[in-house]
């Protein structure tokens, strides 16, 4: 369980005090943009850790409780959704955090209809959706500006 742990909670960033899923965001968005890897890596990685996150989530919220904050790796899987198919550049990426960022914490609909769902996939759902809003507005932006 301790491995499941450390890897849940993103190397030990979900047990931080202060924002957790923020904080985990912002790592694994910097360490995107370090990385520069290719869409499609980006997005094996993203659906990798999308399945096993389910898996994770749910041995935690049999261990923790529903829902647990120290679980962090929902964030980081749905920030790897963000910038898929986005320039990769500082701008883009700090825009991709942000919007994913107001969409996770406000979760308008369809996203707060997704915390109904029990269960790992439950947890992991609310966040790869609002991924995916966060890179759609910027890709509508992108389309509308021509950048």
């Amino acid at each position: 369980m301790k491995l499941e742990k450390l890897f849940g909670t993103f190397f030990g960033i979900g047990y931080f005090p202060i924002a957790p899923a923020t904080l985990a965001s912002l790592v694994i968005i910097v360490l995107l943009y370090l990385l520069q890897l290719n869409n499609f890596l980006l997005l094996v990685i993203s659906a990798g850790l999308f399945f096993s996150g389910a898996r994770l989530a749910n041995t935690l919220e049999r261990e923790i409780g529903s829902d647990p904050k120290i679980f962090v790796l929902d964030e980081v899987s749905a920030m790897i959704v963000a910038v898929l198919f986005l320039p990769r550049t500082i701008t883009f990426y700090l825009l991709a955090f942000a919007f994913f960022r107001i969409f996770d914490i406000l979760k308008p609909y369809p996203i707060s209809s997704l915390e109904r769902v029990k269960n790992g996939y439950g947890v992991m759902l609310d966040d790869l959706l609002s991924g995916v809003c966060a890179n759609l507005v910027l890709q509508i932006g992108r389309f509308i500006f021509r950048l």
